[in-house]
Protein backbone atom coordinates (compact mmCIF):
# COMPACT_ATOMS: atom_id res chain seq x y z
CA UNK A 1 0.00 0.00 0.00
CA UNK A 2 1.21 3.49 -0.80
CA UNK A 3 0.30 6.52 1.27
CA UNK A 4 1.93 9.75 0.12
CA UNK A 5 3.41 12.07 2.71
CA UNK A 6 1.25 15.10 3.53
CA UNK A 7 1.48 17.76 0.85
CA UNK A 8 2.44 15.43 -2.01
CA UNK A 9 -1.01 15.12 -3.60
CA UNK A 10 -1.61 18.88 -3.47
CA UNK A 11 1.78 19.68 -5.06
CA UNK A 12 1.78 18.83 -8.80
CA UNK A 13 5.57 18.85 -9.10
CA UNK A 14 6.05 16.46 -6.17
CA UNK A 15 3.15 14.28 -7.29
CA UNK A 16 4.40 13.91 -10.87
CA UNK A 17 7.89 13.10 -9.56
CA UNK A 18 6.78 10.12 -7.46
CA UNK A 19 8.26 6.76 -8.48
CA UNK A 20 6.10 5.19 -11.20
CA UNK A 21 4.39 2.54 -9.06
CA UNK A 22 3.66 5.01 -6.25
CA UNK A 23 2.33 7.55 -8.78
CA UNK A 24 -0.20 5.05 -10.16
CA UNK A 25 -1.08 3.79 -6.69
CA UNK A 26 -1.65 7.29 -5.27
CA UNK A 27 -4.32 8.63 -7.55
CA UNK A 28 -3.31 8.02 -11.16
CA UNK A 29 -4.74 4.52 -11.50
CA UNK A 30 -7.24 5.77 -14.10
CA UNK A 31 -4.35 6.89 -16.34
CA UNK A 32 -2.81 3.42 -16.16
CA UNK A 33 -6.16 1.73 -16.83
CA UNK A 34 -7.00 3.85 -19.86
CA UNK A 35 -3.44 3.57 -21.24
CA UNK A 36 -3.89 -0.21 -21.08
CA UNK A 37 -7.22 0.01 -22.93
CA UNK A 38 -5.69 2.33 -25.53
CA UNK A 39 -2.75 -0.04 -26.09
CA UNK A 40 -4.89 -3.19 -26.18
CA UNK A 41 -8.30 -2.17 -27.55
CA UNK A 42 -9.26 -5.68 -28.71
CA UNK A 43 -8.18 -7.47 -25.51
CA UNK A 44 -11.68 -7.89 -24.11
CA UNK A 45 -10.79 -5.79 -21.05
CA UNK A 46 -12.82 -2.88 -19.72
CA UNK A 47 -12.34 -0.38 -16.90
CA UNK A 48 -13.96 -0.77 -13.49
CA UNK A 49 -14.28 2.10 -11.04
CA UNK A 50 -14.50 1.24 -7.35
CA UNK A 51 -16.16 4.18 -5.61
CA UNK A 52 -16.42 4.56 -1.85
CA UNK A 53 -19.71 4.67 -0.04
CA UNK A 54 -20.78 7.93 1.60
CA UNK A 55 -18.47 8.87 4.45
CA UNK A 56 -15.46 7.01 3.02
CA UNK A 57 -12.63 8.24 0.81
CA UNK A 58 -10.59 6.69 -1.95
CA UNK A 59 -11.27 5.42 -5.46
CA UNK A 60 -9.66 2.80 -7.60
CA UNK A 61 -9.78 2.13 -11.33
CA UNK A 62 -8.52 -1.11 -12.84
CA UNK A 63 -9.04 -3.12 -16.03
CA UNK A 64 -10.54 -6.58 -16.24
CA UNK A 65 -11.91 -9.12 -18.67
CA UNK A 66 -14.14 -10.53 -15.94
CA UNK A 67 -11.55 -13.03 -14.71
CA UNK A 68 -8.12 -11.41 -14.93
CA UNK A 69 -7.57 -7.88 -13.68
CA UNK A 70 -4.65 -5.48 -13.83
CA UNK A 71 -3.68 -2.39 -11.86
CA UNK A 72 -0.43 -0.98 -10.46
CA UNK A 73 0.22 -4.38 -8.81
CA UNK A 74 0.17 -6.12 -12.21
CA UNK A 75 -2.07 -8.98 -13.30
CA UNK A 76 -4.08 -11.06 -10.82
CA UNK A 77 -7.43 -12.70 -10.40
CA UNK A 78 -10.19 -10.04 -10.39
CA UNK A 79 -11.71 -11.48 -7.20
CA UNK A 80 -8.35 -11.13 -5.41
CA UNK A 81 -8.00 -7.52 -6.57
CA UNK A 82 -11.50 -6.61 -5.41
CA UNK A 83 -10.96 -8.29 -2.02
CA UNK A 84 -7.73 -6.30 -1.60
CA UNK A 85 -9.17 -2.99 -2.89
CA UNK A 86 -9.28 -1.27 0.53
CA UNK A 87 -5.60 -2.14 0.89
CA UNK A 88 -4.65 -1.33 -2.68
Amino acid sequence: MFRPRPGIKSNPVKRWNLPERAFFACGACQILAYAFLDAYPDSGFHAVWIRPEAGFTGNHVFVTNGEIASDFHGYRCEQALVRAAPDA
